[in-house]
């Protein structure tokens, strides 16, 4: 007797044997552990929910800079980073931070007569340079209050000449999350708003568009010179012939085309196509019929 080639696939039989054997129960030291995971996953989800929701928040913060951003995020990625691998911890657990790992400028000084790097050592480009964060990350803690470090001098040695020299690092206190660290300059809002002037540029008043008017020559169509569109202030205050006071509106639309300045510069000028000739040549044409 043969035996049957799909007896091994066959998904009654497979079913048949699932059903007739039981699962082993699990001890109970076993259910607590993954019931520990579950909850352990679930908490880790909705803290990476919260760091999603506050760098979202900084990015479309209008009140902030690019580069204080940049730099913001920057020091509490570092800082967390380091913290999580127990680098750069001092008793206090504050985590030193550097500029350049901020800025990701890990550029050497150049010599006496040699130009900057464009790119670090390893060819990966930098955010910034690495003399610019001080300044971002002063404003960010005394203008804004949304960062709280403390400055610190380090004595570092140059590996090109092993020559010593001062450096500033940041001594920073990473927070239970990223949210906890980027709460403050996510939703950052200034005391006093900033309030700009609304310019609105007035209509041309012989055609009634916004645009700059522009002298052409009229032999050449060459640009002379080119009128920019005045200011609404400027441009809507007419005077009256019959009124001393002057009206504020829209200007009129006039219907006069040819309202544009003549050129000044007769050599930019072709005088055959305006019908009108130099006197130099109406005398040599004289000179000639005599």
């Amino acid at each position: 007797m043969s035996a049957n080639p799909h007896a091994a696939t066959d998904p009654a039989r497979l079913l048949r044997i699932l059903k007739g054997t039981p699962a082993p129960e699990a001890e109970p030291n076993e259910v607590e552990h993954l019931r520990a995971e579950v909850a352990r996953l679930r908490q880790e989800n909705a803290s990476l929910r919260c760091d999603n929701a506050a760098l979202v928040k900084l990015i479309t913060n209008p009140h902030l800079k690019e580069a204080s951003k940049i730099v913001a995020v920057r020091l509490a990625v570092t800082a967390k980073s380091k913290a999580s691998h127990n680098q750069d911890v001092d008793d206090a657990g504050r985590v030193r931070v550097s500029a350049s790992e901020i800025a990701e400028d890990h550029r050497r000084r150049p010599e006496p007569g040699e130009r900057l790097a464009p790119v670090n050592p390893d060819g990966s480009p930098f955010l910034m340079p690495r003399s610019s964060v001080k300044g971002i990350l002063a404003e960010l803690r005394d203008t804004h209050r949304v960062l709280d470090f403390k400055e610190t001098k380090v004595r570092k040695v140059r590996a090109a000449n092993n020559l010593p020299y001062t450096d500033t690092e940041y001594l920073v206190t990473p927070g239970a999350s990223l949210a906890d660290t980027l709460k403050a300059a996510a939703w950052f809002t200034p005391a006093t708003p900033t309030i700009r002037p609304y310019t609105r540029q007035a209509p041309c008043i012989h055609c009634g568009e916004v645009h700059a008017r522009k002298v052409v020559c009229d032999g050449c169509g060459a640009i002379v010179r080119t009128i920019p569109v005045p200011l609404a202030q400027e441009a809507t205050a007419h005077i009256d012939a019959e009124q001393d006071e002057p009206t504020m509106g829209a200007p009129p639309i006039a219907t006069n085309f040819r309202a544009i300045p003549a050129v000044e510069n007769s050599s930019a000028t072709n005088f055959r196509a305006m019908g009108n000739r130099p006197a130099m040549h109406q005398r040599r044409d004289d000179r000639h019929t005599r």
